[in-house]
Parts: C-alpha cells; sequence; structure tokens
C-alpha cells in the first residue's frame, strides 16, 4: 500500500473510490492498533492483547494469524457487526510526512476519474464534507491513541504484562511472538494506591477489557481454522506510518 498526501499540490478534479464495504484491503492484516473509545464494542468480538515495541507496549486486537484476516470473506464483507475503527477510514489514512508532521494521505489505489467515483476536493479546492468527516474521524481516532497510549504505558510500569498464550487450531498452545497479556494474579495482588493511579487513568479499563476479551479466543480459533483452508496472498502493509504521536492532521 502506498500512501499518498492529500494537499492542494493534487490536481482539483482528483477523485477516490470508496470501499463501499469491501475490506479486501485489510485481508492480510492479523494485528491493528486498538482504541479505549472502542473497547466496550470490541470486547463482544475480538481478542484483545499487547504489542510489544522496543521498549513500549501498544493495545491492538486479533484479527487473525500469520497475515491472515478471518474476519473477512473472499468477497471482501467483514463477517461481523462490529468493526475496527483502524479500517473505518479507508481509503483515508493519517501517515507521517518527511518531517514527522501528520498529513491526511489516501492509499494510491483508490485514486482514480471513473464517473462513479467521488470527488476529494470541492470546486474551492477545499475537502468536500465527505472526505472532511473522514479527516475528523481520524483526528478523533488519533486523539484517543494518545489516551490509550498513557493507559498502556501506567500498565507497563507496574509490569502487569505477560507473555500471550492462545490455543489456535491444532489444539496446541501456541505463544505469539512480542505479544502480551494482563498477568491477572499479579494485577490482583496490587496495593489500593496503584489500582487507584491505573483507575484514574484508564489503565484499569484497558487491563479488564483484554481480560474480558479472552473469552472470544475460541470464536478466532475456529475462524482460523476455516480460513487456514484458503490461501490469501500476502501483501506489506506499513501500519507504523498510519499513525505517529503529533497532535494534529496537516492539510495545506
Amino acid at each position: 500500500m502506498r500512501l499518498i498526501p492529500i494537499s492542494k499540490n493534487l490536481d482539483i478534479n482528483t477523485s477516490y473510490a470508496p470501499h463501499s464495504n469491501d475490506y479486501t484491503f485489510a485481508k492480510n492484516i492479523s494485528i491493528a492498533p486498538a482504541l479505549l473509545a472502542e473497547l466496550p464494542q470490541l470486547i463482544t468480538s475480538y481478542t484483545l492483547c499487547f504489542l510489544k515495541k522496543e521498549d513500549s507496549y501498544e493495545l491492538v486486537v486479533l484479527t487473525g494469524d500469520t497475515n491472515t484476516n478471518c474476519y473477512i470473506n473472499p468477497k471482501g464483507i467483514w463477517l461481523c457487526e462490529i468493526i475496527p475503527a483502524h479500517f473505518k477510514s479507508y481509503p483515508f489514512f493519517i501517515a507521517k510526512d518527511k518531517n514527522s508532521n501528520l498529513v491526511l494521505s489516501i492509499d494510491e489505489e483508490a485514486l482514480q476519474k471513473a464517473e462513479d467515483s467521488q470527488s476529494i476536493f470541492s470546486s474551492e479546492h477545499n475537502l468536500t464534507p465527505e472526505v472532511q468527516k473522514t479527516a475528523e474521524f481520524l483526528q478523533s481516532c488519533h486523539s484517543n491513541k494518545l489516551q490509550t497510549k498513557k493507559a498502556v504505558d501506567a500498565l507497563a510500569k507496574h509490569e502487569l504484562f505477560t507473555p500471550f498464550e492462545i490455543e489456535i487450531v491444532d489444539a496446541e498452545k501456541k505463544t505469539l511472538q512480542g505479544i502480551y497479556a494482563i498477568d491477572e494474579e499479579k494485577l490482583n495482588t496490587l496495593e489500593a494506591d496503584t489500582l487507584k493511579e491505573l483507575r484514574d487513568n484508564s489503565a484499569l479499563t484497558v487491563a479488564y477489557a483484554q481480560l474480558f476479551s479472552r473469552a472470544n479466543e475460541s470464536q478466532l480459533s475456529k475462524r482460523l481454522q476455516y480460513i487456514q483452508t484458503q490461501e490469501p496472498k500476502k501483501d506489506k502493509i506499513d501500519l507504523d506510518n498510519f499513525f505517529s504521536e503529533n497532535n494534529s492532521i496537516s492539510f495545506t
């Protein structure tokens, strides 16, 4: 996936093909960022865990295994009523420019000039209301991502993570590399002051959401058993550039 920054340097007639509930673009994404704001919905249908990146952790949602998204059927339809926020804005994302600033961007493959496509710009070369709405959604997601990171960092501070094990397909427990879960036993032994600290920055919400989401492990396994009978193509997608730690999206 190649992301193109959206700016007034683009032709005013540039248009794009909306995904129209076709999630084929995500067929090889087996793990994606999860947000604090969407946890009440995600825990009903997904397994949550933490991804270790160097010296930090990130809250993520599992959608499959070995680069295969088992929540998408061959026609690109998402097989669950609840869809993680990370996938909802396609073909738009926020990415970092050469100066590490956030910029509204679009998947190059979605750019086209077909009659059934939608315009990016208005006649004044501003974003159309629909694109502006998507940009605001992405801005909201980024802001919530920073809140989520603060909560996860608090959990890491108190060393509440343990290697994540999940029983999949062959009935054997497989420890996924770099994936972690909440250490429930250690969580239950924390002092009152520590629990208050974790509660105040929503870290407890994240911790219990992850623990509750483990009830969905069997659902993930069943989906994987089905999808592994297929032979999906492997596309390399750089998720790291979709989000950064800056606070605003640039459109100039």
